[in-house]
């Protein structure tokens, strides 16, 4: 049998080129992993420190003074709904209207609920959608703010005021368009009675709310 021949000059070049390649793609590839590897780390890095050293978007979500509220009104932090036109509610600090801390009954200037149920009377048409439309707009813990008309307090000791929530919403008018409130004239407070009165009678002619379901109940 015929030895084989030795390699040639020829042959080792191509074999020593083709190591090279060989090399050079796992280089490219190795560097390739170490990329991805440190972008992975730099990134979930980042997230970290974003969660860690970043507020949350909703950290003072309605403690600043909507666009809209007048600049003499005070700030409460609701404590909850007691009819259609009134929630208890906690002043942030003592100041004008309301020189207190301690929590207190405002009832809405210029509009009536139909009344919700109790010892001495039947609840009325539309009391309990009235009552869900004012906790839609002051839910418990949110701020509102809130100004006071020529008479300060009613015989049972409530607040009188107008309201603003903390989406800047005036919510005396909101509830006489959405249909939910009748009018009630409260004087000597009628500063705002006439577009409240203007709202009321919009949503009698859509027969929107109360005045679809309930007439003139």
């Amino acid at each position: 049998m015929t030895p084989p021949a030795p390699p040639t000059e020829h042959h080792r070049l191509r074999e020593l080129v083709g190591t090279l390649i060989g090399l050079a793609v796992l280089l490219v590839a190795g560097l390739g992993i170490l990329w991805a590897t440190k972008g992975q780390v730099n990134d979930g890095a980042s997230r970290r420190n974003t969660v860690v050293h970043g507020s949350p978007p909703s950290q003072h979500s309605g403690t600043q003074r909507p666009v809209g509220v007048p600049a003499s009104a005070q700030a409460l932090t609701v404590l909850g709904a007691r009819d259609g036109a009134a929630f208890a509610a906690r002043p942030a600090v003592a100041g004008s209207p309301i020189d207190t801390t301690a929590s207190v009954l405002v009832r809405l200037i210029g509009v009536a609920a139909p009344a919700m149920p109790a010892v001495a009377r039947p609840v009325q048409c539309f009391a309990a959608d009235a009552y869900r439309a004012l906790q839609r707009l002051t839910p418990i813990g949110t701020r509102v703010w809130v100004i006071a008309d020529a008479q300060l307090r009613d015989p049972d000791g409530s607040y009188l005021l107008y309201v603003w929530n903390s989406a800047g919403t005036f919510v005396n008018l909101a509830l006489a368009d959405g249909g939910y409130v009748r009018p009630d004239v409260m004087k000597p407070d009628t500063a705002r009675q006439g577009a409240i009165q203007e709202a009321i009678d919009a949503a009698m002619k859509a027969r929107r709310g109360l005045w679809g379901r309930c007439g003139s109940k």
